[in-house]
């Protein structure tokens, strides 16, 4: 039986954690303190701090280009920024929330290219396979949200919304 060959690294991945490391090192200190407040794993809502982001992968549609080929395709990624504000008093979870939704959208847009940059003290390095963050939105309303398995009168701990990021890259099947 003959090998597998070998498998190139996720397209996606790259462009999930070149989207993550920007909003992580662009708001740290003003919304981050700890790496995992940007991540893929919803567990780490459990560890305490006040704003998250946790990334997850949406749809991509392959495109018909002028580069179609079939080894060459554009693809459009799709990406869910989870947005989560912790409160304590419900009075404080709108003026809490959407300043953080502003700045997460702010930090998508502003590197859309997805190129090196330094942020801070962190040398964030390019994900060169992309062409741009195309476009950013929130397609259901903020609402709120508490942990599965709390008193059923408990109130909501988080506001929470997910922000679709659909951001466009070249993807070479070989």
């Amino acid at each position: 039986m003959s090998p597998l060959p070998a498998i190139p690294t996720d397209p996606y991945s790259l462009i999930e954690n070149g989207i993550a490391d920007r909003v992580r090192a662009a708001l740290w200190d003003t919304y981050f303190n700890k790496s995992y407040q940007v991540s893929n794993n919803d567990a780490n809502l459990t560890e305490g701090n006040e704003y998250f982001v946790v990334m997850r992968p949406g749809a991509f549609p392959f495109l018909s280009t002028q580069y179609r080929s079939g080894e060459i395709q554009d693809v459009d990624w799709t990406s869910f920024a989870h947005l989560y504000v912790r409160y304590q008093e419900k009075r404080e979870a709108w003026s809490r929330f959407n300043p953080f939704r502003w700045a997460v959208m702010h930090v998508v847009m502003k590197y859309r290219f997805l190129d090196a940059v330094t942020l801070g003290t962190v040398s964030v390095p390019a994900v060169t396979m992309v062409d741009r963050v195309r476009s950013i939105d929130a397609s259901e309303d903020a609402g709120f949200w508490r942990f599965f398995g709390t008193k059923e009168n408990s109130p909501p701990n988080f506001m929470y919304q997910p922000l679709r990021v659909i951001t466009r890259g070249r993807v070479r099947f070989e």
